[in-house]
């Protein structure tokens, strides 16, 4: 009897002692990086300078450098950017900011200009220039406020604010609002997939005329567009 006893008490010390060792291994396993650096020399014996690096929703990773627009899709990097002939005036393929559309092309801006990158076609688009041409104006890109409802807001250096729909960009691009800093200005989207914009003052252009619906307040005037 005593020595089952004994036998008992070494086997429960040899499990005790197996169970302790397991934990161990496994603390010992999940607390080592699970990470691998890689250089990506193609990518960095050609470019100086990443600005950006945006993935889009079909998993590929977009880079905005100085040398155009590049993609990763898993296995190799393929680039994008001003070519002879191509039909774009591109200033430069220095890209410094870029965004997803909504739609799925990517945002560049390049100097003071916003070119859509079309993924399907793989070409740039000046999204500004037919309307510069018809209105025989021209502007320099401050910034851009793509919105996940579909509505992507442009910011110019002479305090105008464009509107388009990323699904038609060209034809749907208007001037919303003059005369307002952007740094005044708030744009988001509520859960209806609808834009609404705040700032102080406000002066929204009529479609139906040439004249503006002028309101001023001291307080931040809220509108949906």
């Amino acid at each position: 009897m005593t020595r089952q006893v004994s036998i008992t008490a070494l086997c429960g010390q040899r499990l005790f002692l197996t169970v302790v060792f397991t934990l161990v291994l496994l603390t010992s396993a999940v607390s080592q990086p699970h990470y691998k650096i890689i250089d990506y020399k193609k990518l960095n014996e050609s470019v100086t300078m990443v600005n950006r690096i945006v993935r889009d929703n079909q998993g590929m990773m977009w880079f905005a450098t100085d040398d155009g627009l590049y993609r990763y899709d898993g296995y190799d990097f393929v680039n994008f950017k001003s070519r002879s002939g191509n039909g774009v005036n591109m200033p430069s393929n220095r890209i410094h900011s870029m965004y997803e559309s909504s739609e799925g092309g990517i945002w560049c801006i390049i100097s003071d200009r916003v070119f859509l990158f079309d993924t399907h076609t793989c070409s740039f688009v000046d999204v500004m220039e037919s309307y510069e041409k018809t209105h025989g104006e021209s502007y320099h890109i401050r910034k851009i406020r793509p919105l996940p409802c579909g509505t992507t807001w442009i910011f110019t250096d002479d305090n105008k604010v464009f509107a388009l729909e990323d699904a038609q960009p060209i034809r749907s691009l208007r001037l919303l609002i003059e005369n307002e800093r952007s740094d005044n200005i708030t744009v988001v989207c509520d859960s209806l997939q609808r834009s609404w914009v705040s700032l102080p003052i406000v002066r929204i252009p009529r479609t139906e005329s040439p004249g503006y619906l002028d309101y001023e307040s001291s307080r931040t005037y809220f509108a949906r567009v």
